[in-house]
Order: C-alpha cells, then sequence, then structure tokens
C-alpha cells in the first residue's frame, strides 16, 4: 500500500526514475488534495503537493533529467489547468497556467519534460457559451518568459492527449476527435 488515507489514488500517473524507483503523482478524494508519493530505501514517503481546494484531478507526472518530478492536473473549484514542480530542495512550487471559472481547462492533461527540465503540457479545454460546448485541445510550454500556449485543434469534442517529445525537443501529440470519432496526431514545427 503506497498512501493509508481512505479513498485515495485517483487520477494517478506513474514514472520510473533511472534508479528504478516508481514515482506516483495522484488525487485523494477524502481531502481533495494532490498527493506525490516515491519509493524509497526504507518504503513509501508522501507528500501533499497541493490542498487548497479540489486540486488534483487528471494528473500527469514527468521525471526531468535530475529525477525531478513536474507535475500537470486539473483544479476543479476554479476550473484552471495547473503545474507544480519538486525543486533540488525538495519544495514544492506551483503555479496557474490557464483557464478560468467560465470554463472548464485542464482536464485529460499530459506532461513531458526536455533535456533543460522545460515542461510541455496538452491539454483539454471546454468553453461553454450559449448553452453550447466547444472543446479545444491546447498545448502550453514553459520558457523563460512565462508560458506559451496555443491551440492545436478545435471540435465539438476533443481531447484525451498524449504528449511525448522526440530527440530535438519537439511536440508530438495524439489525441481523440470526438466528433469525428477519430485518432489524430499533431506535430508542431519548430517555428512553432
Amino acid at each position: 500500500m503506497v498512501d493509508s488515507v481512505y479513498d485515495e489514488g485517483v487520477y494517478a500517473s506513474i514514472a520510473v526514475d533511472r534508479y528504478d524507483n516508481p514515482h506516483i503523482a495522484y488525487y485523494d478524494w477524502s481531502n481533495g488534495d494532490l498527493k506525490y508519493a516515491y519509493k524509497g530505501a526504507n518504503g513509501w514517503i508522501v507528500e501533499t503537493v497541493e490542498s487548497e481546494g479540489w486540486v488534483g484531478w487528471s494528473t500527469a507526472l514527468a521525471l526531468d533529467a535530475s529525477g525531478r518530478p513536474h507535475v500537470s492536473y486539473h483544479k476543479c473549484d476554479d476550473g484552471t489547468l495547473r503545474y507544480a514542480y519538486r525543486d533540488a530542495d525538495g519544495t514544492w512550487h506551483t503555479e496557474k497556467i490557464d483557464g478560468d471559472q467560465n470554463n472548464y481547462t485542464g482536464d485529460y492533461t499530459s506532461i513531458a519534460v526536455d533535456s533543460a527540465g522545460n515542461p510541455y503540457i496538452a491539454y483539454f479545454v471546454t468553453v461553454i457559451s450559449n448553452n453550447e460546448h466547444l472543446n479545444y485541445l491546447k498545448y502550453a510550454r514553459k520558457t523563460a518568459s512565462g508560458w506559451q500556449i496555443q491551440t492545436v485543434d478545435v471540435t465539438e469534442y476533443v481531447g484525451c492527449p498524449s504528449i511525448a517529445l522526440d530527440s530535438s525537443g519537439r511536440p508530438h501529440i495524439s489525441y481523440y476527435d470526438g466528433a469525428n470519432y477519430r485518432l489524430k496526431y499533431a506535430c508542431l514545427t519548430p517555428a512553432q
């Protein structure tokens, strides 16, 4: 057992470091918290990453070259996409990337980290206007000047992305187009 809290482990995402140690990010349903656990020499170590509001839905985890965790996730009570990372001192840093209470942003997140430790996130946004839903597949990457966000696709229903970086650091995204019942693929060129 990883965590002793009742009803934890929803939206779990796992990564394995270069020493074959598992790392897991997940939602603690009982307390509404985003949690992170890793297996050390003496067993599982569990940390609360963020606990304000209902935070930690649609969790995705990636490790950088130094084995530090990076997590993308949805904060349900304010409808935002959020990002957290743990620094070399073991301190967690969290921030909002996109969204507001008028939209549902950050569902179905997927994260990748490049060789310099920069995160790339693919995610789903639902915009409700005049009782109609429009869905966006978006992509965000962190640069020295902040987050750069762009729309990848728009349909009545698009989402469930998975992102990976190639050897040049270009993002490749697979996703589901629910309006046309198709699996789709996008690759961003270096100019993008």
